[in-house]
């Protein structure tokens, strides 16, 4: 076979082999520096396909199935320094399943800030990448630092069906001391909790509100448009800050945030606690509790794959957001704070960015939280008496219910004495404005709520005690509804 120019041979698609035979005389031709006219004169061997004989570099490989159980370690290695940018990673090196010790585990985690497993294979993988864990994996850490994290990089799903526990050894003075978080991801498939995920670190002696020891965090993440998050009845999530002994700083550890992300759903009929810990007390006076963040697609709230909070058990939360353009169901959220009303850190912030929640009990809400609906999300209170602290939203928002939703605001944070609905209020819902009885009638508690809308909720408005301020002809809702002043105000403003 003859072939004219170099140009028409670059272009050759060649066969291993053949580059094998020829690469001699090919690089002996470059190097006495034949032009180019005189090499498109030369015959080259016959190009033919055949199986490759070279070694090529294994780039992407499948997957195993991993069991964190009481069996030694076998199918894979450890690597790494242990560091956020070198973290201790398990690999497996087998085509099927690997076993980790969940002993092992447990001292990988207590030695390095950073611990990781993968499903990712060095050999030719034949699974679908699993993780399960069978046994208890009990870690007390002496590391301090607040970059800990135990990662789980799974391909497929991954099931916890024993008690994963995080904690630290027991501080005096160094409040840097803090348990690991957990950051566990599902590629393609679902996230099972049926047993206990605890990051609460143990009783430190605290000497600065700013870093005493804080729960570690858990964030479970499905990155599949179809991936479910199901935690059991036997399932928990607990972030509870660690308490603190110290006689003079009375504040205890913050509780950890916890963070779900299930495109496909969200199921827990199992508990969450992120509350704060304890003083010397045992009061969580000036305690916070961890931010708690539902992240779903799933439109439908039916069927077992998006029932949202499912149990009527208290989830006793800081803030909580909603992310995602799916619905997510709400029956009791409870402060886990320090609990008296009155002061600016135990209000929390509830945050409907996308989506819709639906409460499905009176308990839905804790009565002091601060209700903020952005973008076009929806909060539906169904046929239930929800007590908060206020409201407000943007223009596209929607508050919406044929219960009634009362609103107290029980704070002195001057950033929340008047707040502004701009979003709309429809069905036969009803509004109660007061504050709570514990409160002097004085203007500094009593709180405003400006509605700016037209409204065509049919309900009655009451107003107890605080203010109303109306910025269109129709904020109050139809006339279907009536307007009852007990103590309050009610002024239009430019009408």
């Amino acid at each position: 076979m003859k072939y004219k120019g170099l140009y028409n041979f670059c272009r050759l698609y060649l066969s291993n082999d053949f580059l094998v035979k020829t690469r001699g005389a090919f690089l002996l031709l470059l190097f006495i520096g034949f032009t180019l006219p005189a090499f498109s004169n030369i015959v080259l061997p016959k190009a033919t396909i055949t199986n490759s004989t070279l070694p090529i570099p294994l780039l992407a490989s499948g997957y195993v199935n991993i069991t964190v159980g009481t069996a030694s370690t076998t199918g894979g290695t450890w690597s790494g320094t242990g560091t956020i940018n070198d973290p201790r990673l398990f690999t497996p090196s087998g085509t099927s399943t690997a076993t980790i010790s969940a002993t092992e585990l447990a001292t990988a985690i207590n030695t390095y800030a950073y611990v990781q497993i993968t499903t990712a294979t060095t050999a030719a993988g034949t699974n679908s990448g699993t993780v399960i864990f069978t046994a208890p994996v009990n870690s007390t850490s002496a590391l301090s630092g607040t970059d800990r994290k135990f990662s789980v990089l799974a391909y497929s799903s991954i099931t916890i069906s024993s008690s994963i526990s995080l904690t630290t050894s027991y501080v005096t003075g160094n409040e840097n001391f803090k348990s690991a978080g957990i950051e566990f991801t599902s590629t393609t498939g679902n996230i099972i909790v049926s047993s206990v995920i605890t990051t609460t670190p143990s009783t430190a002696i605290a000497t600065n509100l700013s870093t005493y020891v804080a729960g570690g965090t858990i964030s479970l993440t499905c990155s599949a448009a179809t991936g479910v998050i199901s935690i059991t009845s036997s399932g928990t999530l607990n972030t509870v800050g660690g308490n603190n002994n110290n006689a003079t700083v009375t504040a205890p550890g913050r509780g950890g945030d916890i963070s779900l992300v299930g495109p496909g759903g969200i199921s827990i009929s199992g508990n969450i606690n992120a509350s704060s810990g304890l003083n010397q007390n045992g009061l969580k006076q000036n305690g916070i509790a961890g931010t708690f963040t539902v992240n779903t697609n799933a439109t439908s709230t039916t069927g077992g794959n998006n029932d949202g909070q499912s149990t009527a058990t208290a989830f006793y939360i800081g803030n909580f957001t909603k992310e995602g353009t799916g619905g997510f169901n709400v029956k009791y959220l409870l402060w886990g704070g320090y609990p008296n009303l009155g002061t600016s850190y135990n209000n929390p912030n509830y945050t409907i960015n996308n989506g819709t929640v639906t409460l499905l009990a009176n308990t839905a809400f804790d009565e002091k939280a601060q209700v903020i609906i952005n973008n076009a999300a929806t909060l539906d209170i169904g046929n239930n008496t929800i007590t908060v602290g206020s409201l407000s939203g943007v223009s596209s928002s929607t508050l919406k219910g044929s219960g009634v939703f009362k609103m107290q605001y029980p704070t002195t944070d001057n950033n929340f004495y008047i707040t502004t609905f701009n979003g709309l209020i429809t069905g036969s819902i009803s509004l109660y404005k007061t504050f709570p009885n514990t409160f002097a009638a004085s203007v500094l508690y009593h709180g405003a709520l400006v509605l700016t809308n037209n409204n065509d909720y049919t309900g009655t408005t009451t107003i107890e005690r605080g203010s109303i301020i109306i910025k269109s002809n129709n904020a109050l809702g139809s006339s279907l509804g009536n307007t009852i002043i007990k103590y309050g105000q009610f002024t239009p403003a430019n009408v």
